[in-house]
C-alpha cells in the first residue's frame, strides 16, 4: 500500500509542478518575479515530497 501511495504522490506532485509552472510562465511578467516564484514552488513541492516520504517511513516502523 505504501508503494501505491508513493506513486500517487509522485504523480500528483509532478502534475502540480507542470500545471503551476505553466500558469507562472504565462502570468508572472517580470522575469525576476517569475524566477523567484518558480524557485519557491520547487522548494515547496520538494518539501511536500520529503514530508510524504517521512510519513510513509514512519508508518513502516
Amino acid at each position: 500500500m505504501s508503494v501505491a501511495i508513493l506513486i500517487f504522490f509522485a504523480a500528483l506532485l509532478s502534475h502540480m509542478w507542470v500545471g503551476l509552472r505553466d500558469v507562472l510562465l504565462d502570468y508572472a511578467r517580470p522575469a525576476g518575479l517569475r524566477c523567484f516564484l518558480l524557485g519557491l514552488l520547487g522548494i515547496s513541492l520538494f518539501g511536500t515530497a520529503a514530508w510524504v516520504l517521512w510519513l510513509l517511513l514512519q508508518v513502516q516502523n
